[in-house]
């Protein structure tokens, strides 16, 4: 009961992003951790935005390139890093992901804001992962569905994907 009540409170918490210049917002429930940008091992056979894998506590987390998944160009900055989110596969099954994003920012509540639906124009994808947008502090921010982020064919494929053998790759 205890983990509801918590799990209630954080609901309406979102970590900014920033992904190509607009500020973007990723359910705090589904953050799993924050990391620098480092080396990926290579993933054949996946779209051009599944940039490949990172070892995480000696477990393979696929990893993909949000700028590329939003059909913007692939940019490396000192501020890119890896958000590492849960996907839900099921009830009872999570996929974790790596997002490369150019940076994050704060944890901003949207409880009691009004979600803008309408004119979700900038990203190709918007009418399948895109919730809508909120204003914080006089800031817009598009909040995604990270569920809906990556085709369920593609997260399941990533899911049952064996850990890849190979030479790691630099992510650019």
């Amino acid at each position: 009961m205890l983990r509801h009540r918590i799990s209630d409170q954080f609901a309406d918490n979102y970590l900014v992003i920033h992904v190509g210049g607009m500020p973007c917002g990723l359910a705090v429930l589904k953050i799993r951790e924050i990391l620098h940008l480092r080396q990926l091992s290579p993933l054949p056979g996946v779209p051009h935005f599944v940039r490949g894998t990172l070892s995480l506590r000696g477990r393979p987390v696929p990893v993909l390139d949000l700028r590329v998944r939003l059909d913007l160009p692939a940019e490396f900055t000192n501020h890119t890093c890896i958000v590492v989110a849960a996907l839900t596969l099921s009830p009872d099954s999570i996929l974790e992901l790596g997002l490369i994003v150019d940076a994050v920012g704060d944890v901003v509540s949207v409880s009691g804001l009004p979600l803008d639906l309408g004119a979700l124009t900038g990203f190709a994808i918007a009418e399948t992962c895109v919730l809508g947008r909120v204003t914080v502090a006089g800031q817009t921010i598009t909040l995604f569905d990270l569920d809906r982020l990556v085709d369920r064919d593609l997260a399941l494929e990533l899911a049952h994907r064996p850990s890849p053998v190979g030479t790691a790759l630099p992510v650019s």
